[in-house]
């Protein structure tokens, strides 16, 4: 559940089979280093969840514990209002909404009317709560998703059409999406002895507690989450360039081979240092190393993320 938020269903399926097969237990969990947990979960993203997933295991300790603390509403890391109803009502069975994004829409399209969780999850209670919490919550996210989404509303088959208040009066739906944004960075690799220059991102900061290669945001000082730089400073053509994503950013990655760091090093503010291609590198760096570097030990750890 912690994993698919914010993540794609394709995306969970591996890593999923992956993290169970490394901690098969509430117990291996939380006994596991954090470092161990985090490199689990590299190519996920969001990786604070990891954080508050092992933070959970710690509390929990194993799987009898935290059914109590579930059902006591206990506040633990990373499980809110959502997280808690999709484990009681999906995972336990027990009665309770899980309102997702796709969920809510249904709901609201049904009554005719933007509601608050508050009135959907009085409209459960009333109407609702008599049926398999199991069953109901997974056939509106799987409705919400398939039949009602956000960018159609095919009427014609849905079950629940006969009472639904806006049945045929969305033939057009507004989907004006927030374009993301792009962003220019330069990524700057250096070799030593098969190691590779890196420094831990920060608390707070994108990938936080993972190593990514030096990185600059091109022409852009108001930026929070990298340092600017000149165009001007930098070489004149990167090596390669490589596209990727993070949060609502749309990023082309200007990729740069350097031997002479001594302008880095007055330039870059965070503490630099080398590290092994199995120390805890950020998906995205490894993937740029992997299609840097032509050397046998590096591919062996690279292949995976490429």
């Amino acid at each position: 559940e912690m994993m698919l938020q914010q993540t794609t269903v394709a995306t969970v399926t591996k890593k999923f089979q992956e993290f169970i097969q490394l901690f098969p237990s509430w117990a291996s969990l939380a006994a596991a280093d954090q470092s161990t947990v985090m490199l689990a979960w590299r190519g996920l993203g969001y990786y604070r969840r990891a954080r508050r997933l092992h933070a959970v295991a710690q509390l929990a300790q194993n799987e009898n514990n935290f059914i109590k603390l579930l059902l006591t509403d206990h506040k633990m890391p990373g499980i809110g209002s959502y997280t808690t109803n999709a484990l009681l009502a999906i995972g336990l069975n027990q009665p309770a909404l899980a309102l997702d994004a796709n969920l809510r829409r249904v709901l609201s399209r049904y009554l005719g009317s933007h509601c608050s969780d508050r009135d959907l999850t009085i409209f459960y209670e009333e109407h609702l709560s008599h049926l398999e919490p199991r069953g109901l919550n997974e056939a509106l996210m799987d409705l919400g998703r398939v039949v009602c989404s956000a960018k159609k509303a095919l009427c014609s088959l849905c079950p629940l059409s006969e009472g639904c208040l806006t049945k045929g009066l969305l033939h057009t739906i507004n989907n004006a999406t927030q374009e993301k944004k792009t962003i220019a960075l330069a990524r700057i690799i250096v070799v030593d002895r098969e190691r590779i220059l890196g420094y831990k991102k920060q608390e707070k900061k994108w990938l936080e507690g993972y190593i990514e290669v030096p990185t600059f945001i091109i022409d852009d000082f108001d930026f929070a989450q990298y340092q600017g730089i000149p165009q001007s400073l930098l070489p004149l053509e990167p090596n390669f360039t490589m596209k990727s994503s993070i949060t609502h950013y749309r990023v082309l990655n200007h990729i740069y081979l350097v031997k002479d760091i001594s302008w880095l090093k007055d330039l870059f503010s965070a503490q630099l240092d080398y590290y092994g291609l199995d120390d805890l590198w950020a998906n995205t760096s490894i993937k740029m190393i992997g299609k840097t570097m032509q050397l046998d030990v590096i591919k062996d750890v690279v292949l995976e993320n490429m």
